[in-house]
């Protein structure tokens, strides 16, 4: 593949700016900000836990292993196929 002329490459990152359509690279701006806004509360846990912190991954394992408290969506069978050209083997001209 070969790189953009230079006036096409200003043409296509004016236009993504412009009109919208290069957001796909701003998805690291609400990672970031979840981080940030997340990161006081985590810190002050971990402050107020220094001495228990095998004690709650252990908790948060059994918790997490526990199952949920709200009630699984029940799955339909998938049908089965009728017939399968795999496992149907090689097929004859009918003589």
């Amino acid at each position: 593949m070969s790189p953009l002329p230079m006036g096409e490459f200003i043409d296509n990152l004016w236009g993504s700016i412009y009109k919208g359509l290069g957001w796909y690279h701003l998805y690291f701006l609400l990672v970031s900000l979840q981080f940030y806004i997340l990161f006081p509360f985590v810190l002050s846990v971990l402050k107020r836990t220094v001495r228990h912190h095998k004690k709650i991954l252990v908790g948060s394992l059994a918790a997490s292993r526990s199952g949920s408290p709200w009630p699984r969506p029940t799955c339909r069978p998938r049908p089965t196929p009728t017939r399968c050209s795999a496992s149907c083997g090689p097929t004859t001209a009918p003589s």
